[in-house]
């Protein structure tokens, strides 16, 4: 078996609120292999990004911190615990981070090119950083690099915009490629541009790709495998095509059934309901307050995510037969 690129075990991650310490992923492990592209969906609000921040320990507040487990990386390396100086070499040279809106991550005062040449110089690239900025922006098919590198981000299409973020997290040739949430700010036709770009990127870079995006739509389109986040905790994990063929846990099926499909004729279905806050989740199973198929021992009892065949999941009707056709009838 191929060591894994990534290997993430009972990770954790609170946030201080109020004098007390919020959990807000809960135990998540997940492994990526070189070359894989894995994904990580769920609704907003499940902990999806706080995991990715957890993975590299780069949090967007002082408040969130990791609280346990162990991040593994190429070589059998450490992440968790590592001193902020050394952690600071990996991101960005070994791991590189693509996010959700560009506008953010770009400074509006700065060129493009001149943006891909500062993750280089922080990290002592050694050849020629020009020509490096107009490989990049070539590899991302930006129309006319040498002038792409002296725009401004205003002056670049939304997509564009995107490209040079992928181009920037690239520039030092990671083993691995986190992408939370990349194509949610974009349209339906540029979303599809840039999702084929991260596949193409994946075959012709051999680069491992965790992809966080709430859309099941997008995991079909991409990925090799996925793992099906709830409440801070994974519920489901599977090849793709085992977990769109059968799923196993009822929010799974509630993923899929919500799904957009040009073939569907009848009113997009949507989950009851709402994530619980991390402050108060419900006791046992923590999605059985909008689970049409839950039991008494739902509400008090927390499932243990079990393995079958090529998966994973955590619920206590999962190998119940007759618990499977209230959505996953209607999902396939």
């Amino acid at each position: 078996m191929t060591e894994p690129l990534l290997d993430v075990r009972d990770l954790r991650v609170s946030l201080r609120r109020s004098g007390r310490e919020v959990s807000v992923v809960d135990g998540v492990s997940l492994a990526i292999a070189p070359g894989e592209f894995v994904g990580l969906v769920g609704e907003s609000g499940c902990g999806k990004s706080m995991t990715a921040f957890g993975l590299v320990n780069l949090f967007p507040t002082p408040a969130a911190h990791l609280a346990g487990g162990t991040v593994t990386f190429h070589g059998g390396r450490r992440l968790d615990g590592l001193p902020p100086a050394a952690m600071r070499r990996i991101r960005g040279a070994e791991i590189g981070m693509v996010f959700q809106d560009p506008n953010t991550y770009l400074d509006p005062l700065l060129p493009i090119g001149h943006q891909i040449a500062e993750a280089l110089r922080e990290h002592d690239f050694a050849g020629d950083v020009d020509a490096r900025v107009l490989e990049l922006l070539t590899l991302m098919e930006i129309p006319d690099p040498a002038l792409a590198v002296r725009r401004f981000p205003h002056e670049l299409s939304g997509g564009q915009r995107q490209r040079a973020l992928i181009a920037a997290a690239l520039a030092m040739n990671p083993k691995l490629l986190i992408a939370d949430e990349p194509t949610t700010a974009l349209d339906v036709t540029i979303q599809a541009a840039i999702l084929d770009l991260l596949r193409r990127l994946r075959r012709q870079l051999g680069i491992g790709v965790l992809l966080i995006t709430h859309d099941l739509g997008v995991i079909a389109e991409t990925c090799d495998r996925v793992y099906v986040m709830y409440a801070g905790r994974i519920v489901e994990s599977n090849t793709t095509a085992s977990l769109f063929a059968t799923p196993r846990h009822p929010y799974s099926q509630g993923l899929i059934k919500a799904t957009l499909r040009p073939d569907r004729r009848e009113a997009l279905f949507s989950i009851p309901g709402q994530v619980p806050s991390p402050d108060s989740p419900p006791a046992g199973c923590r999605f059985h307050p909008r689970c049409p198929i839950a039991i008494a021992k739902c509400m008090g009892q927390s499932p243990e995510l079990v393995s079958y065949d090529s998966g994973s999941v955590a619920c206590h009707r999962a190998h119940d037969p007759a618990a499977r056709t209230t959505w996953s009838a209607s999902a396939a």
